[in-house]
C-alpha cells in the first residue's frame, strides 16, 4: 500500500508538459514589457524535454504576436536551460536475515527544462532583420505535435 503511495502522483504527472497556461505541470506565461515587447517563458516538468520547451515557447510567442494584431516578431533575447533538483524518499525493504523491515534513503535527480524569449511585435516584416512569420511559425509547431 505505501509503495501506491509513492507511485500514484507520478502516474498522475507521468507525462510531458502539454501546450497550457502555468499550473501545476508546467506551461507558459507571459509578462509584458513594452507596448510591443513581451517576455515569454515555459516550464516543462521532468518528463518533457528541452526540444519541446523551446519549440512551445515559440509557439507562445507567435500566438501572442498574432492575439495582439502584430504578424511577425523578432527574437531580442532568449536562454534556455535544464533545472536540475535532487532529493530522497525513504524505502522500506525487509531483510530476511534479520527478519525485520529496515529503512533506507533513495537518491533521485528531478531535471525540469526552462526556456524564455523577450519578443518584439511587428505589423509587416523588417528588411534587414530575421523574423518570425507568426502564423506560419503556430502552424508549423502545432501540426508537429498535434495541438489543435
Amino acid at each position: 500500500m505505501n509503495k501506491l503511495l509513492l507511485i500514484l502522483p507520478l502516474l498522475l504527472i507521468g507525462c510531458a508538459t502539454t501546450y497550457q497556461n502555468e499550473g501545476f505541470s508546467g506551461g507558459y506565461t507571459e509578462t509584458q514589457l513594452d507596448v510591443d515587447v513581451y517576455s515569454v517563458v515555459f516550464n516543462g516538468n521532468g518528463f518533457t524535454s528541452l526540444e519541446r520547451t523551446k519549440d512551445f515557447t515559440l509557439l507562445r510567442s507567435a500566438e501572442l504576436t498574432l492575439k495582439k494584431g502584430y504578424k511577425f516578431f523578432i527574437i531580442i533575447d532568449s536562454s534556455s536551460f535544464i533545472d536540475k533538483n535532487q532529493g530522497s524518499t525513504p524505502v522500506q525493504n525487509y531483510n530476511y536475515s534479520k527478519q525485520s523491515y529496515e529503512t533506507t534513503q533513495q537518491q533521485f535527480t528531478v531535471s525540469k527544462p526552462k526556456a524564455s524569449n523577450t519578443i518584439k511585435m511587428l505589423k509587416s516584416k523588417p528588411a534587414n532583420t530575421f523574423s518570425y512569420n507568426a502564423e506560419f511559425l503556430v502552424g508549423s509547431i502545432k501540426s508537429r505535435y498535434e495541438i489543435e
